[in-house]
């Protein structure tokens, strides 16, 4: 009589011990939010483009704005000074500029899409050159896939930027007139070393 009892407590055994616990590790978030810092290597280059500069900067997501009706995060440099409000919407990383929501990089996106959007005060015209490109940051996981965007104005390359849904601006360059060649040059350029969510 005592073998069915036996067995019925060796069988629940056998199942509550091989019941995996639950890891009371909270996942990953898979997208910038409140308390969000970036960490980038930042360079300047001259007016022949030759390297200048080098240094560290960091961005952090510190609070959160509400502007025009939706909930930005103001992103703020080491001294508090906020420098780009940004936000995630189904077609892409937007920035609150000029008074409205701009698209900033567009995703999902073609090679070859084009859009018009107010950045660095004017408009500007972006194009997708490459989508779920591979490329190598310091970046701990140095490897990161990404969606570029060229920015023109008045037919000018300004502004090239790396985009990844998770990371956000994975490296951005930007490129200003040299005075002397009339010639556009890339003055300076962000690489992601870190993000802690």
């Amino acid at each position: 009589m005592l073998k069915p009892y036996l067995l019925v407590w060796l069988s629940l055994s056998v199942f509550f011990f091989s019941c995996k616990k639950k890891d009371s590790t909270p996942p990953a978030p898979d997208s910038p939010r409140v308390g969000t810092k970036w960490t980038y290597q930042y360079k300047t280059f001259d007016g022949g483009g030759m390297l200048a500069d080098t240094y560290i900067f960091s961005y952090m997501a510190s609070s959160e704005v509400t502007l025009g009706g939706e909930t930005w995060l103001n992103i703020t440099d080491s001294l508090g000074a906020t420098f780009f409000m940004m936000k995630l919407k189904p077609d892409g990383l937007y920035q609150y500029a000029n008074n409205s929501a701009q698209l900033l990089c567009k995703d999902p996106a073609t090679v070859g899409d084009s859009y018009i959007s107010y950045n660095a005060g004017a408009d500007e015209t972006f194009t997708v050159s490459g989508v779920n490109t591979l490329i190598n940051l310091p970046y701990p996981t140095n490897n990161v896939y990404v969606n570029s965007y060229n920015g023109e104005k008045a037919g000018n390359l300004r502004d090239i930027i790396w985009y990844n849904k998770d990371l956000w601006i994975a490296k951005m360059e930007k490129y200003e007139l040299n005075i002397i060649t009339l010639a556009y040059h890339r003055s300076e350029r962000w690489e992601l070393i870190s993000i802690d969510y």
